[in-house]
Protein backbone atom coordinates (compact mmCIF):
# COMPACT_ATOMS: atom_id res chain seq x y z
CA UNK A 1 0.00 0.00 0.00
CA UNK A 2 1.26 3.23 -0.50
CA UNK A 3 1.89 6.10 1.72
CA UNK A 4 -1.18 7.53 2.11
CA UNK A 5 -3.48 5.03 1.26
CA UNK A 6 -6.00 3.61 3.22
CA UNK A 7 -7.07 0.03 4.01
CA UNK A 8 -10.39 -0.47 3.84
CA UNK A 9 -12.62 -3.19 3.51
CA UNK A 10 -11.40 -5.48 0.86
CA UNK A 11 -14.68 -5.93 -1.41
CA UNK A 12 -15.61 -2.12 -0.92
CA UNK A 13 -14.50 0.26 -3.97
CA UNK A 14 -11.43 1.74 -4.00
CA UNK A 15 -11.56 5.50 -2.90
CA UNK A 16 -10.82 7.90 -5.65
CA UNK A 17 -8.44 9.79 -3.51
CA UNK A 18 -6.75 6.97 -2.46
CA UNK A 19 -2.93 7.02 -3.43
CA UNK A 20 -2.00 3.64 -4.75
CA UNK A 21 2.02 2.63 -5.34
CA UNK A 22 2.71 1.54 -9.06
CA UNK A 23 3.94 -2.41 -9.25
CA UNK A 24 7.72 -2.70 -8.86
CA UNK A 25 9.62 -1.57 -12.23
CA UNK A 26 12.56 -4.12 -12.69
CA UNK A 27 15.94 -1.66 -12.77
CA UNK A 28 17.42 -0.02 -15.51
CA UNK A 29 20.26 -1.72 -17.49
CA UNK A 30 23.51 -1.39 -16.06
CA UNK A 31 24.86 1.83 -17.80
CA UNK A 32 27.63 0.73 -21.10
CA UNK A 33 30.94 1.40 -20.13
CA UNK A 34 32.59 5.38 -21.06
CA UNK A 35 34.59 5.31 -24.61
CA UNK A 36 38.38 5.30 -23.85
CA UNK A 37 38.01 8.96 -24.67
CA UNK A 38 36.05 12.13 -23.69
CA UNK A 39 33.20 11.31 -26.72
CA UNK A 40 32.52 15.20 -26.05
CA UNK A 41 34.62 16.66 -28.64
CA UNK A 42 38.17 18.82 -27.92
CA UNK A 43 38.95 21.04 -24.96
CA UNK A 44 39.39 24.38 -26.11
CA UNK A 45 42.44 26.92 -24.78
CA UNK A 46 43.49 29.90 -25.96
CA UNK A 47 47.08 30.20 -26.48
CA UNK A 48 47.02 33.45 -24.81
CA UNK A 49 45.37 31.99 -21.36
CA UNK A 50 47.22 29.06 -21.41
CA UNK A 51 45.42 25.95 -19.11
CA UNK A 52 43.35 27.70 -17.10
CA UNK A 53 41.36 26.24 -13.15
CA UNK A 54 38.91 24.96 -15.99
CA UNK A 55 40.91 22.97 -18.21
CA UNK A 56 41.92 21.07 -15.53
CA UNK A 57 38.32 20.36 -14.33
CA UNK A 58 37.09 19.29 -18.01
CA UNK A 59 40.53 17.08 -17.88
CA UNK A 60 39.50 15.91 -14.04
CA UNK A 61 35.36 15.06 -15.64
CA UNK A 62 36.92 13.37 -18.32
CA UNK A 63 39.30 11.11 -16.04
CA UNK A 64 36.20 10.80 -13.87
CA UNK A 65 33.93 9.69 -16.55
CA UNK A 66 36.78 6.28 -17.45
CA UNK A 67 38.31 8.44 -20.27
CA UNK A 68 42.10 7.87 -20.51
CA UNK A 69 42.72 10.53 -23.80
CA UNK A 70 41.54 13.91 -24.09
CA UNK A 71 42.29 15.98 -27.53
CA UNK A 72 43.14 19.49 -27.48
CA UNK A 73 42.09 22.68 -29.47
CA UNK A 74 43.84 25.37 -28.80
CA UNK A 75 42.46 28.92 -30.28
CA UNK A 76 43.56 32.24 -30.76
CA UNK A 77 47.08 31.02 -32.10
CA UNK A 78 46.99 34.18 -34.60
CA UNK A 79 47.41 36.55 -31.36
CA UNK A 80 50.50 34.40 -30.09
CA UNK A 81 53.58 35.36 -32.38
CA UNK A 82 56.41 33.56 -30.94
CA UNK A 83 56.21 29.98 -31.87
CA UNK A 84 58.15 28.95 -28.77
CA UNK A 85 55.25 30.32 -26.78
CA UNK A 86 52.85 28.26 -28.63
CA UNK A 87 55.19 25.01 -27.56
CA UNK A 88 55.20 26.04 -24.20
CA UNK A 89 50.99 26.42 -23.92
CA UNK A 90 51.33 23.00 -25.95
CA UNK A 91 54.00 21.34 -23.13
CA UNK A 92 51.58 23.02 -20.06
CA UNK A 93 49.08 20.95 -21.25
CA UNK A 94 50.29 17.87 -21.88
CA UNK A 95 51.60 17.84 -18.33
CA UNK A 96 48.56 19.16 -17.05
CA UNK A 97 46.99 16.17 -18.59
CA UNK A 98 49.43 13.82 -17.22
CA UNK A 99 48.75 15.31 -13.67
CA UNK A 100 44.40 14.38 -14.08
CA UNK A 101 45.73 10.88 -15.66
CA UNK A 102 45.08 11.48 -19.30
CA UNK A 103 47.30 11.17 -22.44
CA UNK A 104 46.83 13.58 -25.27
CA UNK A 105 45.51 12.25 -28.34
CA UNK A 106 45.80 15.09 -30.54
CA UNK A 107 46.20 19.00 -30.07
CA UNK A 108 45.09 21.69 -33.09
CA UNK A 109 45.77 24.78 -33.60
CA UNK A 110 43.21 27.00 -34.61
CA UNK A 111 43.76 30.50 -35.93
CA UNK A 112 41.31 33.04 -34.90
Amino acid sequence: MGLFSRHKDDDAPPDPATLIDPPLVAPAAAPVAAPATSGAGPVVVSATDGPMPETKQAFEAIRASGGTTVDISITNTNLVDDEELLELVELELRELATQCGLTVGTIQRLYG
